[in-house]
């Protein structure tokens, strides 16, 4: 399960960078929190993407194949 974790805030520090340039600790703290929320959601947005392009490709393979 740690590695999971670890992989998730890697891919977020490679994509946006390691530290927020910012003077206040609260600030880098919602910072870093709305980034993590951000990837969150492109990640589920990229599986529903797919996960409905894949359920199209099936219905458009089964219609092919019930109407020859």
């Amino acid at each position: 399960m740690r590695y999971r974790i670890e992989q998730l805030f890697g891919s977020i520090k490679q994509k946006i960078g390691s530290s927020f340039k910012l003077l206040m600790e609260d600030l880098s703290r919602k910072a870093s929190l709305a980034c993590a929320i951000l990837w969150n959601f492109w990640v589920l947005a990229a599986y529903l993407f797919f996960y409905f392009r894949l359920v199209s490709c099936n219905i458009a393979t089964l219609r092919a194949v019930v109407d020859f």
